[in-house]
């Protein structure tokens, strides 16, 4: 068993554990990635995974911290006494553990209490391709991850719990500058990407699925928030920079 299938064993026996307690926890990250598409175990996509990722509703995470620390995990004790409300770090032999409460923050805010259980293992789907394409210096992995989605789920309004829903995608854009601006230069970068390590058929469907997206976005009618915030543009930062993890 190699590292990413030993990271998603472990995951899968924490989410049973907290299943077992009745405490809402889901996959965040590369493996909720690695557990949703199949094009993971193979390149161009196959990228080793670092750490695990939760996230927990506010309400229940500090009996989730209490649930990790019995599984063996120990935590950053000054970084959980400081941060705790937002998030939590834990660590062990074989991984880190992220875990956010309630809101996935990095450099934009994804608030995901009220979607948070309606898949078993992960959040859906536009909303975990959303904490890649938050990424303001999204590398080559967070590349790969949400092209992976991307690729082995359909982009539609609406849909499945199989279909990545383009209505999540375009509502969190057309509100906010910030969010629309982040995401549409991660589309152009994954086009780019896709151009350096894909082919024909493959290629083309990405590259059309990312149309689809990039298309909907800038079609939707913006707020009057997003139109104010467009005018002053980028001259002021539209996203924070997320603080590294101290393990």
């Amino acid at each position: 068993m190699d590292r990413n299938d030993n990271l998603a064993s472990q995951a899968t026996q924490i989410l049973a554990a907290a299943d077992e307690h009745q405490i809402p926890v889901r996959l965040l990250g590369g493996v909720a990635v690695y557990l949703t598409c199949p094009s993971t175990r193979q390149a161009p996509f196959a990228r080793e995974i670092n750490d695990m990722d939760f996230i927990v509703t506010k309400r229940r995470s500090g009996e989730f911290g209490k649930l990790l620390t019995s599984l063996g995990y120990e935590g950053d004790h000054q970084f959980n006494s400081i941060h705790g409300e937002t998030r939590l770090l834990f660590t062990s032999d074989l991984s880190d553990v992220d875990v956010f409460v309630g809101v996935f923050q990095q450099c934009h805010g994804l608030d995901l209490e009220n979607v948070l259980t309606k898949l078993p293992t992960t959040i859906p789907l536009a909303q975990l391709l959303m904490t890649k394409l938050q990424i303001v210096e999204i590398n080559r992995k967070d590349q790969l991850d949400a092209l992976a989605l991307v690729n082995d789920h359909d982009v539609v309004a609406g849909g499945g719990p199989g279909d990545i829903d383009l209505s999540v995608i375009v509502g969190l854009t057309s509100g906010d500058w910030g969010w629309y601006t982040t995401v549409t230069d991660n589309l152009d970068k994954l086009d780019a990407t896709v151009d350096e390590c894909f082919a024909d058929d493959q290629a083309a469907r990405l590259h059309t699925r990312i149309d689809v997206m990039r298309t909907a976005i800038r079609n939707e009618p913006k707020s009057i928030k997003w139109k104010m915030r467009d005018k002053v543009g980028r001259r002021v930062p539209w996203y924070d920079l997320p603080e590294e993890k101290k393990l």
